[in-house]
């Protein structure tokens, strides 16, 4: 009987230890975004949030047509992850509300897209596109990993172009330094020295300029056209410009660069499309090593697309002189 006992409350112990991490998980606080349950109020929500999403409408990815070997075998894909919805609510930031993840396209124009809706209480939306090439058919998928949420997302890995033989391209991302980015499980910590990162124009008004970041955090902005007017004759080059960067910013660069591991990404990226801008970012580190990487589209990968926009924020968040 003593050792029954002991048994019923070891057993009722460790039922009650497997259900704190339960209901923790379930805390999540109250926002709109609970109660969207259908397409047309999800729909009616995108637009109330962010009007640049005017005339986006939920599809399924099952729903596009099937013109392309990209439609075909991300459906192929989509099918084979279960992925029937389009819309998933998930916490991706882990500040206690519900997030909402769509796909669909623009006024049924059969171009895929996918965007997030960070949900941070009080009807404060962050709208953040979940594809880094906006002309690639993926596939968003949620994961729930030791209560860590991550967005994977899936495309199309040809074998010898043969759409029978596909295999599922995987990028697994996590919420990091405001966007997504590449999950690095084991950040590496290198010494950077110097930044380095310059642009070219494209068809229409793509800023043109220099900045170059030492690791005092000095920083020289040489705007050349299309950086405080969209103007055509706007030539801004007779102004360099200098600061002192404001330490948070800096750092997040610095710690951003070593979580995605910048000296195994390739030396060229490049979209398939033509007249878009490129970039050559430059980063001398570890004693005189040195790793450049062109990319023409901005679209490498995802952490090196976060990367740009930060030095993009440089130009106008900074006191320069």
């Amino acid at each position: 009987m003593k050792n029954l006992k002991y048994l019923l409350l070891a057993f009722i112990f460790i039922s009650c230890k497997k259900e704190i991490p339960s209901f923790k998980k379930t805390q999540l606080k109250a926002s709109k975004i609970d109660s969207l349950n259908s397409v047309v109020s999800i729909e009616n929500f995108i637009i109330l949030n962010d009007s640049t999403l005017k005339g986006f409408k939920l599809k399924r990815l099952q729903d596009f047509e099937v013109t392309y070997k990209a439609e075909k075998t991300g459906v192929m894909i989509a099918d084979s992850l279960n992925i029937q919805k389009s819309y998933y609510k998930v916490d991706f930031d882990n500040n206690g509300y519900q997030d909402l993840l769509v796909i669909g396209d623009f006024y049924s124009n059969n171009l895929m897209y996918s965007f997030v809706f960070l949900n941070y209480g009080k009807d404060s939306i962050k709208t953040i596109n979940a594809k880094v090439n906006r002309h690639a058919f993926v596939v968003p998928k949620i994961s729930v990993i030791n209560n860590e949420p991550f967005l994977e997302i899936y495309s199309a890995d040809y074998v010898n172009f043969d759409i029978e033989k596909v295999k599922k391209r995987k990028e697994k991302l996590t919420f990091k330094y405001d966007n997504f980015i590449e999950y690095n499980q084991n950040p590496e910590n290198h010494n950077i020295e110097r930044i380095e990162f310059s642009t070219t124009g494209c068809y229409g008004t793509c800023p043109i300029f220099d900045i170059d970041i030492n690791s005092d955090k000095t920083a020289v902005f040489k705007p050349h056209y299309f950086n405080f007017s969209q103007n055509d004759n706007a030539k801004e080059e007779k102004d360099i410009l200098k600061t002192k960067l404001r330490a948070k910013d800096f750092s997040k660069i610095i710690n951003l660069l070593n979580y995605i591991d910048f000296p195994q990404l390739k030396k060229d990226y490049s979209v398939s499309w033509t007249d878009d801008q490129s970039c050559t970012l430059k980063i001398t580190y570890d004693n005189g090593k040195v790793k450049t990487i062109r990319d023409y589209g901005l679209a490498g990968t995802y952490g090196l697309n976060r990367i740009y926009d930060m030095l993009f924020d440089l130009r106008t968040n900074q006191k320069w002189k």
